[in-house]
């Protein structure tokens, strides 16, 4: 993530920091069955989470039905969107996100994944990043249904699948644009959006005491967010010469690591357009 703007020690920049990037070369043992830990919550749920997980998604339901249901759940809260960039805030426990809200995708993801692995639904973080347009990161979330991951997008409130209604995995989404659809639903519905994706997970416990510290907008994230808000005068582009190749991270297959010190695979959801993060 470019300059991510959770602290330092926070378990999102750690999730960051493991993640693998996807390619021909790992993508088989990536797509087997579930490891212990995607399945496992990140600790005790909270009663929210708990309570949250067992109203949109029943244990007694078939997994996509639960897979489904966290989808339509988080989609539909309100995330304050609307707020002003120095008003923004990041990170915390999953417990914290729910209930101050938050209009940053790698939050929702958190909360995502919390519900699923609390339903009992498998469940792990993709980071995507479209190459070719600026500041067109975003974070997702793939989930088991018992046979077969499949890629889903809270903040669209879509899970994807194939033409023959099957989860679509992000490795199939990458292999095969055309299955994301012809017309845009959203920012990310697009081609580009899936050209390079990285796959992670929580690192095991024990926590530090700076895990789930709370962070404010940073200098950087505040000025690509305000020239969003502004419809981006002049056109969309680099602000801070994110595309100098002195600049430009190194690209490693295994993992993909980035310590956010510089343009890494994912940026801003907000900042390809105009307006709240929520409603194109």
């Amino acid at each position: 993530m470019a300059r991510d703007p959770h602290a330092l020690g926070t378990i999102d920049r750690q999730i960051l920091g493991r993640l693998v990037g996807l390619d021909s070369a790992t993508a088989e043992e990536l797509y087997g069955a579930p490891r212990m830990s995607e399945g496992a919550p990140r600790g005790i749920p909270s009663p929210l989470v708990r309570a949250l997980s067992e109203r949109a998604a029943p244990r007694a339901r078939p997994a996509r039905n639960r897979i489904q249901g966290v989808v339509r759940l988080v989609h539909a809260m309100d995330w304050g969107g609307d707020e002003h960039p120095a008003q923004l805030r990041f990170g915390g426990t999953e417990e914290e996100i729910i209930l101050r809200g938050s209009a940053w995708c790698t939050d929702l993801a958190r909360v995502t994944v919390a519900l699923l692995r609390s339903a009992g639904v498998p469940s792990r973080f993709v980071a995507l990043a479209d190459p070719g347009r600026p500041y067109h990161g975003h974070m997702v979330v793939e989930a088991w249904d018992g046979r077969s991951w499949g890629a889903l997008d809270v903040v669209e409130g879509r899970v994807h699948s194939d033409p023959e209604g099957r989860p679509a995995s992000a490795w199939d989404l990458m292999q095969h644009p055309a299955w994301l659809g012809g017309r845009v639903r959203g920012p990310y519905d697009r081609a580009g959006q899936y050209g390079v994706a990285a796959i992670g997970d929580y690192p095991p416990p024990p926590y530090g005491p700076r895990a789930f510290a709370i962070s404010r907008v940073s200098p950087y994230y505040r000025s690509i967010l305000g020239m969003s808000d502004r419809g981006w005068p002049g056109g969309l582009r680099w602000l801070h010469g994110e595309d100098d190749a002195a600049t430009r991270p190194r690209r490693s297959r295994s993992p993909a690591r980035n310590d956010g010190d510089g343009p890494g695979l994912v940026a801003d959801e907000r900042v390809g357009r105009p307006g709240p993060r929520r409603r194109g």
